[in-house]
């Protein structure tokens, strides 16, 4: 029988850190960059595609090393997924230490943790002698274990990190946390911050300082080895040359390297509310030792000081115990009414983050026989640290021909010694979904006729068969090819975001069929 459609009741949807960014410093908020759409004589050094934190961190590094940049961006900066975030700047990454130090070695646990140690206190010397405003507030960031098998976890996870050198301590109990706990690991002097101003504040410096930025210039193409310099390309016809190429993407818009095989899309909700008593929020960073992965942490919005709750994370395309993601946002809701004495929800949104196989970032060349294209993918929820430690990692290569992160970080790597379990679980998700959805939306798609007003969904059409569909508000139906512009995965509908999402690589695209995020670079197949 077809799963009956139904529309879903939202709560308010938008980013708390646009709003806020809006808000407090209304004239970087307003900062438009024009899009490229003719071919650009000059001959650049490096060309960064993508201005979340990864690509205006690398632009940044390779300004302070003279290099002469120019950043293309297929939206607007900062407004992927760097504006969607936690906003946590931290080297506490949950349970990590322990499980680099057992895949790798020490050595490689201290690597991690330095690269990212390294990059909050050098982002704290850019916001410092820039005065970038950008909420920045030092505090702790603490990972909480709730019953006896999780505090294991901890403990093996706080000793893992004392060996690899990080600012980490054990207690038994902390003041901020609202439920019952057995103990928890803190991190001292970690970050939270206002991502979102963070980026559009320094991507306004790196404007000033004669980078040259595109919005609304979505790269389609850059030309092999064989050509140099490179030929980057855009949907509207723009055109840059430039010796070097950096694909900071989130997950590269340029297959060559094969990293869509070897990381695994998560998505994650996050909610914000007010409290009927302010001596309720929490001072500090807080993180669940569980795999729901609740995250938490105060905010403010309008003069109010508010709480964010962010978790009920699942791979994109499988649900959990939910059915919608709109489920996703109310198991939040419940977990934040049992735990705090809520007043009303003021925001709520979500983004998603890809895993790397072996657990640690993809970082430098995008594949073996380049010199001179590079990427960085696989951060997990930790990009924030981790993208301004790719982009000086990125740096150095281009710089110095050499990085002391790249034996382990190394963008290249295909290792089957630590991660042959993990890639052959992405590869079954995939092949699970390339195979299965089909079977599944030939057999269990319900009519178009049910699509109810302001709604989509994968459906059946008498004249297309399976396929994608939009009703709007008139009733107005726009159809598209149910398969995505990427590699041919089923897309899904997403009633909480109202896109169309795909669960084998990450692409997601809107009502209208335009991509909202890569790896695909071309919208889906309209079916008149």
């Amino acid at each position: 029988m077809a799963k009956m459609l139904t529309r879903s009741a939202t709560m308010p949807r938008f980013s708390v850190w646009m709003k806020q960014c809006q808000q407090k410093v209304p004239d970087v908020a307003k900062q438009r960059y024009p899009s490229l759409q003719k071919k650009l004589s000059e001959v650049y050094d490096v060309c960064v595609v993508g201005a979340g934190i990864v690509g205006v961190s690398t632009a940044w590094k390779l300004q302070e090393q003279g290099k002469k940049v120019i950043i293309l961006e297929a939206n607007r900066v900062a407004q992927g997924t760097t504006g969607y975030t936690s906003a946590k700047i931290t080297s506490m990454h949950k349970i990590k230490y322990s499980v680099v130090e057992g895949k790798f070695n020490t050595e490689a646990a201290k690597l991690y943790g330095k690269a990212n140690e390294d990059a909050i206190h050098e982002m704290e010397r850019i916001v410092k002698e820039n005065q970038i405003e950008c909420e920045w507030r030092k505090c702790k960031h603490a990972l909480i274990a709730a019953n006896e098998d999780e505090l294991k976890q901890v403990k093996e996870e706080f000793e893992a990190a004392v060996r690899a050198e990080m600012p980490a301590s054990f207690v038994d109990n902390h003041p901020d946390v609202p439920f019952k706990h057995l103990g928890a690991m803190v991190f001292d002097n970690q970050v939270a911050v206002n991502t979102y101003s963070y980026c559009m504040g320094l991507t306004r410096l790196l404007s000033e300082k004669n980078v040259d930025v595109f919005e609304q210039s979505r790269v389609v193409d850059v030309t092999s080895e064989k050509e140099k310099p490179h030929v980057i390309k855009t949907e509207d016809g723009g055109e840059v040359n430039a010796h070097s190429v950096v694909i900071s993407t989130h997950l590269p818009i340029l297959d060559r390297g094969g990293h869509f095989a070897v990381t695994n899309p998560s998505r994650s909700y996050c909610i914000v509310f007010s409290l009927t008593d302010n001596s309720k929020l929490p001072q500090d960073m807080h993180i669940t030792a569980n795999d729901r992965n609740l995250s938490f942490r105060k905010t403010s919005l309008n003069g109010d000081e508010l709480v964010l709750l962010c978790g009920a994370g699942h791979k994109l395309g499988e649900m959990f115990h939910h059915q919608t993601p709109e489920d996703c946002y109310k198991e939040l809701e419940e977990f934040a009414r049992l735990n705090w004495p809520l007043k009303e929800i003021v925001t709520s949104f979500s983004s998603h983050d890809y895993y790397a196989a072996d657990q640690v970032p993809y970082i430098g060349y995008l594949h073996h026989g380049t010199d001179s294209i590079y990427t960085a993918t696989g951060m997990g929820k930790w990009g924030l640290a981790w993208g301004h430690a790719a982009g000086k990692i990125i740096t150095e290569l281009i710089v110095e021909g050499r990085s002391q992160y790249t034996d382990i970080f190394d963008a290249r790597r295909w290792d089957l010694v630590h991660s042959m379990v993990d890639m052959a679980k992405f590869q079954a998700l995939v092949t699970k979904h390339f195979v299965g959805d089909r079977v599944k939306d030939q057999f269990g798609a319900p009519d178009i006729e049910d699509l109810p007003l302001g709604c989509g969904g994968i459906v059946k059409d008498k004249e297309h068969g399976v396929c994608a569909a939009y009703k709007d508000e008139t009733g107005k139906l726009r159809k598209y090819s149910a398969n995505c512009s990427h590699l041919g995965c089923h897309i899904s509908y997403n009633n909480a975001e109202k896109s169309f999402d795909c669960p084998c690589h990450g692409s997601r695209f809107d009502m209208h069929g335009d991509v909202l995020h890569g790896p695909a670079v071309k919208p889906l197949k309209k079916l008149e």
